[in-house]
């Protein structure tokens, strides 16, 4: 081989090499990228697709407890009516004195005042008093938590009461009503816990159950609050 012949060879391979590196460069180099990106881009919607499909699942299986939901907002909101339904809780009220044996003598209510959130404060505790031996007990022991005992040391506070921030003046109402019945101090003492396990809910701030020495007749006065949604707010 002759050297023209060479240089028209190392030339030939020179202009080859050229055309395959700019191939690489100008198109393969890029579809890769493209193929790349394309696929990055398949994984994310293929994730989203997931996403999107768990939160269907979890949509179509909360319709189908629809029912169950509506049932218990129904249950619940006769304890929170939307208007202040007085009768109603007047008639829930005879029912207990009935089922009780006690004489209901007088209902008192004052109007309706925005709610206030609770205070962590002792003196807000229900007493009971019984005139015939003097003692004191705390609603505790119609239903609710004992005292601690009075020789535990360091003198207890009341526990800081739970308010939930969704529940506010603008969409919450309170009612103090005031009951005055008479019977039985054991049979006083059943209506006071009728009253706070019905379905009607009252906030029980104050009672006191006074009787004679042989127990066979007593005077209760019961001081709560009946609850209501505020007229045009939703409920929390």
């Amino acid at each position: 081989m002759n050297g023209a012949d060479r240089l028209w060879s190392l030339g030939a391979g020179v202009l080859a090499a050229g055309i395959a590196v700019g191939a690489w460069f100008g198109v393969i180099s890029p579809d890769l990228r493209t193929t790349s990106t394309a696929r990055d881009d398949l994984a994310m919607v293929e994730q989203q697709n997931a996403i999107h499909e768990a939160r269907l699942e979890a949509l179509e299986q909360s319709a189908s407890l629809m029912d169950e939901y509506l049932a218990t907002r129904d249950e619940l909101a006769q304890g929170i009516p939307s208007e202040l339904a007085y009768s109603d809780f007047l008639r829930q009220l005879d029912a207990f004195a009935v089922e009780a044996g006690v004489t209901i003598d007088a209902v008192a209510s004052i109007d309706a005042v925005p709610y206030a959130p609770p205070v962590a404060d002792e003196s807000t505790a229900p007493v009971v008093e019984d005139a015939a031996t003097g003692e004191e007990a705390s609603a505790g022991e119609v239903g609710g938590a004992a005292p601690p005992p009075a020789d535990s040391g360091a003198a207890p506070s009341a526990p800081v009461p739970y308010s939930d921030p969704l529940v506010t003046e603008q969409n919450l109402a309170a009612v103090q009503v005031t009951v005055s019945a008479s019977g039985e101090a054991a049979q006083l003492r059943d209506f006071l816990e009728r009253m706070q396990l019905g379905t009607r809910l009252i906030s029980i701030t104050g009672a006191s159950i006074t009787t004679e020495t042989d127990a066979e007749s007593g005077k209760a006065e019961i001081v709560g609050y009946l609850y209501v949604l505020q007229p045009g707010a939703s409920a929390p």
